[in-house]
C-alpha cells in the first residue's frame, strides 16, 4: 500500500516536471501547472508534444488516491494518525496520573500477603500490569534506580525509582528507605512495558499511594546488594519483592563479564583502570580518578585523563588513549603522557604482602576484621585481589574471578602472562584479600587458639631477587636498559619457560620489559622480568 503511494507520487511528478519544462521552453510560466486543473487549456493546444506527460500525471494522480482509499478502508485511524500510512506507529503512550489514588490494594492483607511470600526470593520478583515480572539486572545511575527484565535495550518491561540518592554515599552499613501510602512527598515511580503485540510502549507515571521498603548496603566499589519491596496501587495487583545487585554504573555485562564491545565511557574506564593496576607494583595504588572520558566514534577511538593516587601520596595524572576493535576496548599501546602532580613522602613504597609484618618506614591500611561465608557467597569477592590457602597447605596468589560449575576461579600472573586456576570447596582452607582481611569458609574448623595464622607469601620475584647477590642484580639492570635502543621494533623473546612470543617492545625498565602482541584486531601486552628473559631478538623481514 504505502508502496503504491510512493509510485503514484513518483508518476505523478515527473509528468508535472516534464510539463513545467515545455513551457519555459515556449516562453509560459511553469506554475500554471501548481494547481491540478489550472494547465488544462494549455496540454489542449499541445496536445501533440505534451501527451505522454499529461497521461503520466494523470496515472500518478490516480493512484494516489487508490492507494488513499485502500489505506482508510483496511485502517481507518489512518486519516487520525496519517504516519501509520507509512508503517510507523504512534509515539509512547503515556497513562496515568500525576498523583495515583491511595487505593485498597496497597493496604491490603492481600498485598501485605503477597510481598511476604515473596521476601525470601533470592532474585527481585512479583507481577507487574498483569504480568510475572523477574528482574534481569538492576542499577543506580544518575539518582535513580531501575529493575528491567529482559536483556534488549529496549527491556520487556522496567521500574525505576527517582531516589535522588548518590550511590558514593551508601556504605557497608545497611540503609533503609521508606516509603507509606499516605507520603506526600514520595518518590516518582515509573513503569514502562510494551503492548500485548510488542510494538507500542507505554509508560505509567505514579507520584503517590505506593509502599516500598528499600535496604541497600556497599558490596564492592560497583555494586550494591540489597532488598526491595514494592506495592502499587493499580487494579493490576502489582507488588516486587525479593533481593538485587545493583550496578553503580552504566557498565554492561554478559553472564558476569563485562561487555568490552559496549560503547561508552565507562567501559573506557574499566579497561583504563584495568590496565593501570598492571603498571604499578602490587597494593602501591590508592585510588584512580577518570575524567574527560570521550568516545571518538569518527576514529573507533576514544580518550581519557587519569589521575593515580599512591599510597605514599605520590600524585600522576596520565592521558589515555582507546582503540575499538571486534574484540572490544583496549588501552592503545605505547608510551602515555604522564604528568607528576605531587611527589611522594619520605615513606619508602614496598610491596604490601598479606600476612606479612610491615616493615620500617611501609605504608600498611588496618585491615578489615575477619569475615565468614558459605563458599556459594565467595562469588561476592568477584574481582578482588587476594591469596588462597588450601588444605594442603599450597597457596595461589591472584584476582578472584567468581564462581562457576561449584568451582572458584581465580586468575593468576605465570611466567610473563596469566593463567585461569579453579578451585573446589573442598579443597579451600580460608582465603586473605589485599586489604589483609580473611575470609573464612562456613564449616572449616580453625586450629585452638582461634583463627588461622597467616604466613607471609612472598612472591617468586621476591624470593629470587634476594637470593641473587647484588653484583647478579646490577647485571640484570644493565641488560634490560641494553634492550632501551630496540622500544618500537619487532622483536622475539623467548623466556625460561620456553615460551617464544613476537611483538612490539613498547617499553623497557630495568624491573620490567613490555611486549605488545597483535591478536586479531585487537593486541595483548605481556610483562617480562629482565631475570626471566633466555633471549630477545629483532624480527627483520
Amino acid at each position: 500500500m504505502s508502496a503504491l503511494l510512493i509510485v503514484g507520487l513518483t508518476i505523478f511528478l515527473m509528468g508535472t516536471v516534464m510539463l513545467g519544462m515545455d513551457a519555459q521552453h515556449r516562453g509560459r510560466s511553469s506554475l500554471m501547472f501548481a494547481l491540478p486543473f489550472a494547465g488544462s487549456g494549455y496540454i489542449r493546444h499541445f496536445w501533440s508534444d505534451v501527451w505522454l506527460a499529461a497521461l503520466l500525471r494523470v496515472a500518478g494522480a490516480t493512484l494516489v488516491l487508490i492507494s488513499g482509499a485502500v489505506a482508510v478502508a483496511r485502517d481507518p485511524l489512518v486519516l487520525e494518525q496519517p504516519r501509520r500510512l507509512f508503517g510507523v506507529s504512534a509515539p509512547a503512550e503515556l497513562v496515568g496520573s500525576k498523583r495515583a489514588e491511595i487505593n485498597t490494594f496497597a493496604n491490603s492483607q492481600e498485598a501485605v500477603l503477597l510481598a511476604i511470600r515473596s521476601d525470601a526470593n533470592p532474585m527481585l520478583s512479583g507481577r507487574l500490569r498483569g504480568q510475572p515480572f523477574l528482574y534481569s539486572h538492576a542499577k543506580l545511575v544518575g539518582g535513580v534506580l531501575s529493575a528491567q527484565q529482559g536483556e534488549g535495550f529496549i527491556p520487556d518491561i522496567e521500574v525505576r525509582i527517582l531516589l535522588d540518592l548518590d550511590p558514593a554515599t551508601v556504605t557497608q552499613e545497611r540503609q533503609t528507605f521508606y516509603v507509606r501510602p499516605a507520603d506526600e512527598s514520595a518518590p516518582e515511580l515509573q513503569i514502562t512495558w510494551r503492548a500485548e503485540d510488542g510494538s507500542t510502549p507505554h509508560t505509567e507515571i505514579i507520584r503517590g499511594g505506593y509502599q516500598m521498603e528499600l535496604q541497600l548496603t556497599r558490596r564492592d566499589a560497583h555494586t550494591l546488594t540489597g532488598f526491595m519491596q514494592v506495592i502499587l496501587p493499580d487494579p493490576d495487583r502489582s507488588y516486587l519483592s525479593g533481593e538485587l545487585a545493583v550496578r553503580t554504573n552504566n557498565l554492561r555485562f554478559i553472564k558476569d563479564r563485562v561487555d568490552l564491545t559496549y560503547d561508552h565511557p565507562d567501559t573506557l574506564e574499566y579497561v583504563g583502570r584495568q590496565y593501570l593496576e598492571t603498571q604499578f607494583p602490587e597494593k602501591t595504588v590508592s585510588s584512580i580518578q577518570f575524567s574527560d572520558t570521550r568516545l571518538l566514534m569518527s576514529e573507533s577511538g576514544g580518550v581519557s585523563v587519569a589521575t593515580i593516587t599512591l599510597v605514599n601520596g605520590r600524585i600522576e595524572q596520565r592521558d589515555m588513549k582507546f582503540d575499538r576493535a571486534d574484540i572490544g576496548w583496549a588501552v592503545r599501546p605505547g608510551k602515555m603522557e604522564t604528568r607528576v602532580l605531587a611527589e611522594g613522602g619520605n615513606q619508602q613504597l614496598r610491596l604490601v604482602v598479606p600476612g606479612a609484618a610491615p616493615q620500617r618506614g611501609q605504608v600498611v591500611a588496618e585491615a578489615p576484621p575477619p569475615v565468614t561465608l558459605e563458599f556459594a557467597s565467595l562469588d561476592t569477592l568477584n574481582g578482588q585481589q587476594g591469596v588462597i590457602y588450601q588444605v594442603d597447605g599450597r597457596t595461589r596468589e591472584g584476582i578472584l574471578r567468581g564462581l562457576r560449575r561449584n568451582r572458584l576461579f581465580i586468575e593468576s600472573n605465570v611466567a610473563g602472562g596469566t593463567a585461569e586456576f579453579s578451585y573446589a570447596e573442598q579443597e579451600l582452607k580460608y582465603i586473605v584479600l589485599a586489604s589483609g582481611q580473611q575470609v573464612l569458609l562456613a564449616g572449616v574448623e580453625l586450629a585452638e587458639g582461634g583463627l588461622p595464622e597467616v604466613q607471609p607469601v612472598v612472591p617468586e620475584s621476591t624470593a629470587t631477587s634476594e637470593a641473587q647477590e647484588p653484583e647478579t642484580l646490577s647485571e640484570v639492570a644493565e641488560t634490560a636498559l641494553e634492550f632501551t635502543a630496540m622500544v618500537g621494533r619487532e622483536v622475539t623473546i623467548t623466556s625460561r619457560d620456553t615460551r617464544t612470543r613476537t611483538g612490539i617492545l613498547t617499553a623497557v625498565t630495568e624491573r620490567q620489559l613490555t611486549l605488545s602482541v597483535r591478536v586479531g584486531t585487537g593486541s595483548l601486552e605481556y610483562f617480562y622480568s629482565p631475570a626471566d628473559i633466555v633471549s630477545l631478538t629483532e624480527v627483520t623481514r
